[in-house]
């Protein structure tokens, strides 16, 4: 039976890449902004609960801020975000049988890991952004305990790349190292190059929200590659392949950036069989080559 998905946050990064796989693989998808148009429905219409209970899923990656912008307007969150899941719960606790409901988080919750962080690791979020997201996990946790019926899952993405991205947003190293190979321009980065993350290639990412829709899954879970490379580690591979040097300038480093990210996804392999299978530098090698021919 085809299943049918509403994404919100239809003119973000994911979302448009999310709805164009589901697609692919026969679900009937529609999407959702805060104002309607460009094919998008207004995101208010989430709040009938009768045209809500025509969905089987609804992805929520509706957010009014990236990490750097939190820092810049702190509490914008507080005055939109974590409101409106709110009351999309509550509309959620009227339809019988709830949408699954999957909530995208971030691994930068954790803050920064010197160990291998689990679903059970402590917490402790840098900036605002990440403070924001674990309070939105919390209300879904409570909303969850308080009506059974909700189907709600959280999951904790790292830095998922590989798909075009033309977002005026200020995030996303990847894609502006790919245009710095292409085109010269100069890339300014945040520290010394030092920082280490976990880096997800799309295809995998992909995979890893296709299979917890097909498990319903409930509870919270990582979704990573599990392996970390540094900053400078990726620019000097862009360099190898590009065959010639980047012009990097070093700017401050933000104290709500992590600077470590080490994460174990063995929940949700234990759960659905989903793995990451792209070796993140050979995805970003092949990225790097595409741009240059």
């Amino acid at each position: 039976m085809t299943q049918k998905i509403a994404i919100t946050g239809g003119r973000g990064r994911l979302a448009p890449l999310i709805a164009a796989d589901l697609k692919t693989h026969g679900c009937e998808v529609t999407t959702f902004s805060r104002t309607q148009g460009d094919g998008h429905l207004e995101l208010s219409c989430l709040h009938d609960a009768e045209f809500a209970a025509g969905f089987d899923a609804i992805l929520h990656l509706a957010w009014s801020t990236v990490p750097l912008t939190s820092e810049q307007n702190p509490g914008g969150e507080e005055r939109s975000d974590v409101p409106f899941l709110r009351s999309l719960l509550e509309t959620l606790t009227k339809v019988p049988p709830a949408p699954h409901f999957v909530f995208f988080s971030t691994t930068a919750v954790y803050g920064n890991c010197l160990h291998r962080a689990s679903e059970e690791a402590p917490c402790a979020p840098l900036g605002h952004y990440a403070a924001a997201k674990l309070r939105a996990e919390n209300l879904l946790r409570e909303a969850a305990s308080a009506h059974p019926g909700l189907q709600n899952c959280v999951l904790r993405i790292s830095n998922a790349f590989g798909f075009p991205d033309h977002s005026p947003q200020p995030q996303g190293i990847i894609p502006r190292l790919c245009r710095a190979a292409h085109d010269g321009s100069p890339l300014t980065i945040w520290g010394d190059g030092t920082a280490s993350k976990d880096y997800l290639f799309c295809a995998d990412f992909l995979a890893a929200i296709r299979a917890v829709l097909d498990h319903r899954l409930t509870g919270t879970f990582n979704v990573a590659s599990e392996g970390s490379l540094a900053l400078r580690e990726i620019i000097a591979l862009v360099e190898a392949v590009a065959g010639k040097k980047l012009t990097v300038n070093e700017t401050r480093h933000f104290p709500w950036d992590v600077e470590r990210t080490r994460l174990s996804t063995e929940k949700l392999r234990a759960a659905t069989g989903w793995r990451a299978g792209h070796d993140v530098r050979a995805a970003i090698e092949t990225l790097i080559r595409a741009e240059l021919a």
